[in-house]
């Protein structure tokens, strides 16, 4: 009976880490180093969305990002990924990406998130190249994420460090 008991806790305890982990410890840019762009049409703008080494806490964590109400991809640490919109207005929204282990993680350990905090919006023009930086920024019991419009000079220096985030949507 002891037995099966202590069998129980540790399979419990191996799924709980499980989901602990699940959205965090794989949260790695999977593709090459950063490669610049060309865009396909020159009626579209081209925009990278970068999420730049230097976190201290909460690079663990993996982010959605929303286009015009429309996730894109993933926002890995030291990871970015280059889209192209239509010209004109371009709504941008990040959030904490929605899995079992980050929602886990939310509910112990996150007692003030506020998931609207990183909300953008942009004009765009055809031929036009932008950089976004992401960035969560850490308080004592939440990470609160943000978004940063960023000069092309610095933009193109500060993304040479991350690899290419490949779309699994």
């Amino acid at each position: 009976m002891n037995q099966n008991i202590s069998l129980l806790r540790s399979i419990l305890t191996c799924v709980f880490l499980l989901l602990a982990l699940s959205g965090c410890a794989f949260n790695q840019p999977q593709g090459s180093a950063f490669l610049p762009h060309a865009l396909s049409q020159s009626d579209r703008a081209l925009i990278y969305v970068y999420r730049p080494k230097g976190e201290r806490f909460g690079y663990d964590r993996a982010y959605s990002l929303v286009a015009n109400g429309k996730v894109v991809t993933d926002l890995l640490y030291e990871g970015y990924y280059p889209f192209e919109v239509e010209p004109g207005k371009l709504s941008l929204a990040a959030d904490l990406k929605n899995t079992p282990g980050q929602q886990l993680r939310v509910g112990l350990l996150d007692f003030a998130l506020r998931p609207d905090a990183a909300k953008m919006d942009i004009e765009t023009k055809a031929g036009s190249t932008y950089f976004i930086k992401f960035r969560p920024e850490a308080h004592t019991f939440s990470f609160e994420p943000r978004l940063y419009f960023i000069a092309n000079d610095v933009g193109e220096r500060e993304i040479r460090d991350c690899k290419l985030i490949v779309n699994e949507k």
